[in-house]
């Protein structure tokens, strides 16, 4: 955190979910709170599926226990109060780019990280309303497909953006959509998954994926919107040094 306080070129930090520790208690959104306050730069956050999907207490077995649809309403509420955002889905703008932000707010659903029907409509209408704007997205949940199943949940219908098809149509619809950026499966610059050619949704649309910071080791994804390219870097904040074996240009093709 104090490095990305001390960067003098830092215009927004974007957090993409998983901000409470494990199940959105009180006690729990008060501890994020703290965490998004110490963030001295303009913040634009979104859920992820610890915000609102499980009940305050463990089972027995101290395993997460899925919440009632009415429960993830409240808790969504909750983390819309807590950081006083007033809606799920939402846009910024940064010069000729879109950046733009969606919660998962499917509550009566079976998975983790889900749009539900209003927020496709809106993403729908927002990205046809802005066709000649290169695009950015945040969502908790990778893209399908740009990961391989290295471990037991990467990859797996819980662990990719919700609903897969509707969100593939979009996009198909939507080419200036350039990046898609996630956390949810926490693939860390160590992982092969995490710079490959996989990464790359119908070929065009690059899925950049976040580490968590529960490591003894904490990187950080920077964005560089330039006028021709975004150009992404990895910094590593305990050896105070860019990856540079995992930077990446997108041109923007002439939007």
């Amino acid at each position: 955190m104090r490095d990305i306080n001390s960067w003098p070129d830092v215009e927004l930090v974007a957090v993409v979910g998983d901000i409470v520790h494990r199940s959105g208690s009180p006690e729990e959104y008060a501890v994020a709170r703290k965490f998004v306050e110490a963030i001295h730069k303009p913040q634009a956050l979104v859920a992820g599926n610890h915000e609102f999907m499980y009940e305050d207490a463990s089972d027995p077995d101290g395993r997460l226990r899925r919440a009632s649809p009415g429960l993830r309403r409240n808790k969504l509420a909750r983390y819309q109060e807590t950081f006083g955002q007033k809606d799920l889905s939402f846009t910024k703008d940064m010069g000729k780019y879109l950046l733009v932000f969606c919660s998962p707010d499917e509550t009566d659903g079976e998975f983790l990280t889900e749009m539900s029907p209003a927020q496709l409509s809106w993403l729908t209408k927002t990205l046809q309303a802005n066709r000649t704007r290169p695009t950015l997205v945040f969502f908790h949940a990778p893209l399908s497909g740009t990961l391989d199943h290295y471990n037991r949940h990467a990859d797996r219908p819980n662990y990719v953006a919700q609903p897969v098809d509707r969100i593939r149509s979009i996009l198909e619809a939507n080419p200036q959509v350039l990046l898609w950026v996630s956390g949810h499966t926490h693939t860390p610059p160590t992982n092969p998954n995490f710079n490959a050619p996989r990464n790359w949704y119908l070929g065009r649309v690059l899925n950049v994926h976040t580490a968590d910071m529960n490591r003894p080791t904490v990187w950080s994804n920077n964005l560089y919107l330039c006028d021709d390219k975004i150009v992404v870097r990895t910094w590593d904040h305990r050896t105070g040094r860019w990856l540079t074996q995992d930077d990446r240009t997108i041109p923007l093709r002439g939007l």
